[in-house]
């Protein structure tokens, strides 16, 4: 567990990982003070979920007080949790992803004065380039626009739509591995002004999608094998310590 943390230190991405069952003790970053902490967070709605589907990971926000109470930590901690079931035994791994990590990579996408950028979620919640976040008064879960691009096949698209009375171009980029959407919303006066931009935007979306399941799959790769070590370790000590009671007996 040591080396678990050690490495979250140095890992700018992660903030926290778990790997947890009941009946034993979790490895993690974190204390967890629940007893039996799978059937508690399966009990949630995103535990819920994983405990439904334990063959894909899913990408969720950071707004569940039920789940965040059970591993101690908030949304002002990590920006987006990254989460597996899996299919033999009770048992689950979740990664929270680190906050200024996310925030500096929407900062990126530059959609002008009165624009608005967002990474949506599979539970629904949406990460702004601000650092806040939002699963009620949404800015795109709730729209017509959003519904309909999650719903058609395309990766990535674009579309003029109105948002609170107002014309905006609408792009989003999604990250199919795990049902997660960059969206945006560049205001009218901006497109008119930067024509030449939106493409350079229309790129850039797509590129961060690709960079965020990209980087999904080695925090993913690296983590599992830290892990493995640490469990290693830990049935070397208890087989060394079952040695020797029973060469003391």
């Amino acid at each position: 567990v040591a080396t678990l943390k050690t490495s979250v230190n140095t890992d700018s991405l992660v903030s926290n990982i778990y790997l947890f069952a009941d009946g034993i003790p979790a490895i993690s970053t974190a204390t967890i003070e629940e007893e039996k902490p799978y059937t508690a967070y399966t009990q949630t709605e995103e535990g819920a979920i994983i405990k439904a589907d334990k063959y894909n990971y899913y990408l969720f926000g950071n707004k569940s007080s039920e789940a965040n109470t059970i591993f101690a930590t908030d949304d002002s901690v990590y920006a987006l949790r990254l989460a597996r079931g899996y299919s033999q035994g009770s048992a689950a791994m979740i990664i929270d992803i680190n906050k200024e990590s996310v925030i500096n990579t929407l900062s990126s996408i530059d959609v002008g004065e009165g624009g608005h950028v967002a990474l949506v979620t599979f539970d629904g919640t949406e990460f702004y380039a601000d650092g806040t976040s939002e699963n009620q008064n949404t800015i795109f879960t709730g729209s017509t626009f959003y519904q309909d691009a999650v719903a058609n096949e395309k990766t990535s698209g674009m579309e003029y739509v109105t948002y609170d009375g107002q014309q905006y171009l609408f792009l989003y980029s999604k990250i199919v591995d795990y049902n997660a959407v960059i969206c945006t919303l560049i205001p009218q006066s901006v497109i008119v002004a930067q024509a030449s931009s939106i493409k350079t935007i229309t790129v850039l979306l797509v590129v961060i999608a690709v960079f965020i399941l990209v980087v999904a799959l080695v925090v993913i790769a690296v983590w599992l094998g830290v892990l493995i070590l640490v469990l290693i370790v830990v049935l070397h000590e208890r087989i060394s310590f079952r040695s020797y009671r029973i060469r003391n007996r």
